[in-house]
C-alpha cells in the first residue's frame, strides 16, 4: 500500500518519519513527504515512528510511535499527523493521525501507549519490564 504523510500539528516541530518501506525522511509544519509517498504492507501493524528532527543524525529524539491498521490491498492513503503532540495521547486534542484512502476516511489512527518505570529504591536490584511477547528490557 502507497502512503502520503502530510503535517499538520500545530505544535509539533519538524518531524522525521521512520518505519515506511523505503529512506526515512523529514516533513516541516504544513509539509509533506514525498509526493510519491512510501510502502507499507497492508496487513498492518508496522510501527510507524515520529522523531524530532528534520535529520536523521544520533541524538534525534522518538516523539511517538503508531501502529498501522490493516488497509486495502492496492489502495493509496494519506496519513495527516495533527492534534496537539504537547496534550497527553488520551485526550481528544492528542496529537493522533488521520487516515484517508481512496473511498473516503480510514479513521483516526491514536498514539500507541507508553510504559514509563521509575525506580527510586537504594538496596533493590534491578528491574525487568516484561510487555507483550517482547524480550524484557
Amino acid at each position: 500500500m502507497r502512503v502520503r504523510v502530510v503535517r499538520a500539528g500545530v505544535d509539533a516541530p519538524t518531524l522525521t518519519v521512520r518505519g515506511l518501506e523505503g529512506s526515512d525522511f523529514s516533513v516541516d509544519r504544513f509539509g509533506s513527504g514525498d509526493p510519491e509517498g512510501g510502502t507499507i504492507p497492508t496487513a498492518g501493524g508496522n510501527r510507524l515512528q515520529l522523531l524530532n528532527g528534520d535529520t536523521l543524525l544520533n541524538g534525534d529524539t522518538l516523539l511517538t510511535v503508531f501502529t498501522a491498521p490493516p488497509l486495502a490491498d492496492g489502495d493509496e492513503a494519506l496519513l495527516v499527523a495533527t492534534g496537539l503532540l504537547g496534550s497527553p495521547a488520551r485526550q481528544e486534542d492528542g496529537f493522533a493521525l488521520i487516515a484517508v484512502g481512496s473511498q473516503g476516511s480510514l479513521g483516526e489512527i491514536r498514539q500507541d501507549p507508553q510504559l514509563f518505570t521509575v525506580h527510586g529504591a537504594r538496596d533493590a536490584p534491578a528491574l525487568e519490564n516484561c510487555t507483550g511477547t517482547g524480550e524484557p528490557r
